[in-house]
């Protein structure tokens, strides 16, 4: 009796981790309408005449990434914006896609000597998730070595100093290990439980990542809102382990306003059910008067961000090495 418990208490265990990593299952949430302004904070730096670059072309994206680390590497350490985003990003693709490959094989071996008291079918799912992942990834991944003696989140901090807008976003949302933080929207988010890295919040954090944030707010730029929703977010949402944004105003308005915005502008879908949940739970408590000012708000700000042909578009979901490109100014 008390091993049967003790395998169940240790299954519920590896299937809550693999939600985290391989995310629940996907659901889309209802559409609505959109957010009000901010103050003018600072005004927003479009150009990239203040981005660092190298006179050095970056290598090609495509094939292993073993094949170009060395040179984004030396890029990167040269001031060069876009490779330090890259190499970033490419590495937590493959630094999650290690950490899939462990929890599943962990999993894997429990389920083949002990009896799964009924989660067959869950566990079943979680490893075949888990597989394809890494197979997604496999050839991306390959062959790469010492990757953990790289401080690409470091080169990218010290990049966004002197980098445009998009690069400061992408820097105030880069959590320690490289992952970066995305609204939490089921099963396509890449939520490393890495614990080779600490998750304390560094300086860079509390003295710029607000600030770039709303530049990249007043840009328009949609990773800014996501962030400018989880900084304000009044109560928790379940985000990866080891991760978290850097500091928390909650502010129920804002983050309603900021919530609705993103539906109206991208969709129902940019939420996501837990944010959509949260959201439908601040808005019953609004008085109708505070709603309809809401509601006005939010229209205005919605119609600045549809008439600006500068915009960017909206991103993929997390940091897979195909969404790369597009999320790396």
């Amino acid at each position: 009796m008390l091993r049967a418990l003790a395998i169940g208490l240790l299954l519920t265990l590896l299937l809550g981790a693999a939600v985290l990593v391989f995310g629940p299952a996907s659901s889309t949430p209802p559409t609505a309408p959109v957010a009000p302004p901010i103050e003018p904070f600072q005004t927003p730096r479009r150009a990239d005449a203040a981005h660092a670059r190298s006179n050095r072309p970056l290598p090609p994206q495509h094939g292993p990434l073993r094949e170009r680390v060395v040179e984004l590497q030396a890029l990167a350490e040269a001031g060069h914006g876009s490779a330090a985003c890259r190499l970033v990003l490419e590495l937590s693709v493959c630094r999650s896609s290690a950490t899939r490959a462990r929890l599943s094989g962990l999993i894997e071996g429990v389920a083949g000597r002990y009896d799964l008291g009924g989660h067959d079918e869950a566990v079943i799912g979680t490893i075949a998730a888990a597989r394809e992942a890494e197979a997604a990834n496999a050839e991306h991944c390959a062959g790469l070595v010492g990757i953990d003696e790289i401080d690409a989140v470091a080169l990218l901090q010290r990049a966004a100093l002197r980098g445009n807008t998009r690069l400061r976003v992408i820097a105030a949302l880069t959590q320690p290990d490289g992952h970066l933080l995305r609204l939490p929207r089921g099963g396509s988010n890449v939520l490393p439980i890495d614990n080779w890295v600490s998750t304390m919040a560094s300086q860079f954090y509390a003295d710029h990542a607000l600030q770039f944030l709303r530049e990249g707010y007043l840009a328009h730029d949609p990773l800014a809102l996501e962030g400018l929703i989880l900084i304000h977010a009044p109560d928790s949402l379940q985000l990866p382990i080891g991760t978290d944004v850097a500091f928390r105003l909650p502010d129920p308005r804002r983050f309603a306003g900021y919530a609705l915005l993103a539906e109206r502008v991208y969709g129902g879908e940019m939420l996501g059910s837990q944010v959509r949940n949260l959201l439908q739970r601040v808005l019953e408590r609004m008085e109708p008067a505070e709603r309809r000012r809401l509601d006005g708000d939010v229209e205005r700000e919605a119609a600045r961000w549809l008439a600006d042909r500068e915009r960017p578009p909206a991103l993929p979901e997390g940091t897979e090495a195909d969404a790369v490109a597009v999320i790396c100014p």
